[in-house]
């Protein structure tokens, strides 16, 4: 017997893995009997011994003081050095907390299980839990939460793939921590089926908080082949420093609030509402795959904030009920951008944009690259490369220039809508390529002009063809229009009307005909004798 303690003391000191998986081994069940204090002091414990790693025996631990008899709200066992147990029991209001400057790490062979306690680990502690967890509770971690075979569901632990899941009703908290994947086993999401990815499935909250340690803050971090899938749950993330890796995210009615750095190898798809550096934090995600956009998308922060936000992919397609909001420090860069829906830009876009024929877009950002037009543009802001005019170039709330550093070409089925609201204030088309027109001119006056008032609404370094349909030419009186004249290099509407004088003397003329054939119209006199 004292060969097999030996045995098993050796393999304890080797390794606290294979310590519960020895048939030498003994468990002894101890509980915690104070309301505050540290780990290792012994008075703290039932029998008098501390549960540590130095004994041949792997304990049961339980903490489960009432809190009415502390005089507080919760009970605290503090951690202070490295502890593996068979299995940990936390009662209502009881806490495991690790809140040294030296991090810890606390492993959990067996079960652990909560009935309404919590774990707070913090300063790059370290959780490990390789069983099974059933129960409640509140986690904070300024550290790491290892999953080996661990998965969270509707804030209970179970055993199997090596999942975290997130359920509906349940939050976890990483306050300057990372949630650490260490392989890349095929696990299965909620054993539906199987793959060759960790998913980490959130229907509740998963919540990180700005890090400073050596994870920065990660999300994800050592994780290779990682799906993040926001089932109806939320992501809230604050800046981070380091980089983090992930297959594929996926936002299923979900939120995502992202700020640090984040790298997608595959696909990101959204039905939800992904934020990017929008409260206050700049963000930065890459997608390496294709990014498809069903939900919401906010780039940047609203207002003009120094934090900034970017999204970068191979391609962004985004359908009829997708939305895409680029603030003003927020830019989207991809090969190819492909817009049904609402897209509102004060912000950048690199990359050459095609906005559908049920899409719709709206501001005065800037796009590096070719602008395809088959919806509504709303005809502001910067194109560097060429646009091409299918449809609407709409109007915007205000009147504005639209920059072009390309070719501008308008075919039979576009219209180039104008809105004229002073001599000095009109809806512009600078191009500083050619210019090939055709199609409808649709013009809104908000002003009288004088007569020969002459406005230039599109310049550009040659221009080509006329349009075919003229909309919205008369203004004011029955002979007052706008006469459309093209230069070689420009579109210019001049106002015809007639000048006051001429309207007096046209009166007085139709004045002295009226007269005139009154006077011809009266019958003879009759001359009495």
């Amino acid at each position: 017997m004292r060969i097999g303690k030996r045995i098993c003391l050796l393999i304890a000191l080797i390794t606290p893995f294979l310590l519960a998986r020895s048939a030498y081994c003994q468990t002894q069940n101890v509980s915690w009997v104070d309301c505050f204090g540290s780990w290792s002091n012994g008075s703290n414990w039932s029998g008098g011994i501390a549960p540590n790693n130095i004994s041949a025996t792997t304990y049961n631990v339980t903490i489960d003081r009432p809190v009415s008899q502390c005089g507080s709200s919760f009970v605290a066992a503090d951690l202070d050095q490295n502890v593996t147990v068979n299995s940990l029991t936390l009662g209502f209001g009881d806490f495991l907390v690790a809140r040294n400057s030296t991090p810890d790490t606390f492993t959990i062979l067996s079960g652990f299980n909560s009935g309404g306690g919590g774990i707070e680990f913090f300063n790059g502690s370290t959780l490990i839990v390789d069983g099974p967890y059933v129960g409640g509770g509140t986690f904070q971690f300024g550290g790491r939460l290892i999953s080996r075979g661990l998965t969270i569901n509707g804030n209970q632990f179970s055993a199997g793939a090596p999942n975290l899941i997130v359920g509906p009703g349940s939050e976890v908290d990483a306050r300057g921590g990372t949630f650490t994947n260490l392989n890349s086993l095929t696990g299965t999401l909620d054993g539906s089926g199987a793959g060759n990815f960790t998913v980490f499935d959130i229907g509740g909250t998963l919540r990180f908080d700005p890090g400073t340690g050596p994870y920065g803050g990660n999300i994800i971090n050592i994780a290779p082949d990682v799906v993040l899938l926001l089932d109806g749950g939320q992501v809230l993330y604050g800046p981070g420093a380091g980089t983090n890796a992930l297959t594929h995210l996926s936002s299923n009615a979900g939120f995502f609030d992202f700020a640090g750095i984040l790298d997608v190898s595959g696909s990101l798809n959204n039905s939800g509402h992904l934020g990017i550096g929008f409260f206050d934090n700049s963000g930065s995600i890459t997608v390496n795959g294709n990014f498809t956009n069903s939900g919401a998308v906010s780039i940047g922060v609203f207002g003009g904030s120094p934090m900034t936000g970017s999204l970068e992919s191979h391609s962004y397609t985004q359908n009829s009920l997708g939305t895409t909001n680029i603030f003003q420090t927020g830019t989207l860069t991809a090969d190819t951008i492909d817009i049904q829906g609402g897209l509102s830009l004060a912000g950048t876009i690199n990359g050459n944009l095609t906005i559908e024929a049920n899409g719709h877009e709206t501001g005065d950002g800037t796009i590096n690259g070719n602008l395809t037009n088959f919806g509504t543009f709303a005809r502001t802001g910067i194109v560097t490369g060429d646009v091409l005019n299918a449809s609407l170039l709409a109007e915007g709330a205000k009147v504005g220039t639209l920059k072009i550093g390309g070719n501008y070409t308008q075919t039979t089925a576009g219209t180039l809508s104008e809105m004229l609201s002073s001599p000095s204030s009109f809806d512009r088309v600078d191009v500083s390529g050619l210019a090939f027109i055709g199609g409808t001119l649709a013009i809104t006056t908000h002003f009288n002009p004088f007569g020969g008032e002459t406005l230039t609404i599109l310049d550009a370094s040659s221009l080509s063809g006329q349009f075919s349909t003229i909309v919205g030419d008369h203004f004011g009186g029955p002979n007052d229009f706008w006469n459309v004249v093209y230069t070689p290099t420009s579109v210019e509407l001049v106002a015809a009307t007639p000048e006051p004088g001429t309207l007096v003397l046209l009166g007085i003329g139709f004045l002295g005909l009226a007269g005139l054939m009154r006077r011809k119209a009266l019958p003879p006199r009759q001359i009495e004798i």
